[in-house]
């Protein structure tokens, strides 16, 4: 296993994986456009996806987006069920910070669904602090604070 940059020709194997992660999570499908990756991660200028391949498998992702002087949006970060505590998000989310700190923004943010007490588990552990996010334009999950929690990390 790798991890390595997004490039076009990993969209078809990157779709499957994220349209898997959403069925398994019993999110609904999301609109076509969020599996444009290139415009998506504003790619790349003002963003990243990283995968973790293992020969023409994705097991997992994870991306940012810078959306303020400031700040980058982590998004995308999933890892294939049967890796989960295996170490392997751990070193994805090292590469991220790693790619991070290439945009010169001050801190990191996200939003984690309250049902995924895992997630919040894992963000806490690497540093992340929750806070109250006021709804920004582009990014949604801003304006649903009764389901997700908002959290930051200082580069």
């Amino acid at each position: 296993m790798e991890i390595v940059p997004f490039t076009p020709g990993d969209t078809k194997t990157t779709v499957s994986f994220m349209k898997a992660i959403a069925r398994e999570m019993g999110w609904p499908e999301a609109p076509e456009e969020l599996y444009n990756f290139e415009k998506f991660f504003h790619l790349p200028q003002n963003g990243f996806l990283l995968l973790i391949k293992d020969m023409d498998s994705i097991m997992g992702t994870a991306g940012c987006i810078k959306i303020s002087a400031q700040d980058l949006l982590l998004k995308r970060f999933y890892i294939k069920q049967n890796l989960r505590g295996s170490g392997i998000a751990q070193k994805l989310f090292d590469k991220v910070l790693f790619e991070a700190k290439k945009f010169h923004s001050k801190r990191i943010v996200i939003d984690v669904s309250k049902k995924n007490p895992r997630a919040i588990h894992f963000y806490e552990k690497n540093g992340f602090r929750q806070y109250d996010q006021q709804p920004i334009d582009g990014w949604d999950e801003t304006r649903l604070p009764d389901i997700f929690n908002y959290y930051f990390l200082e580069l």
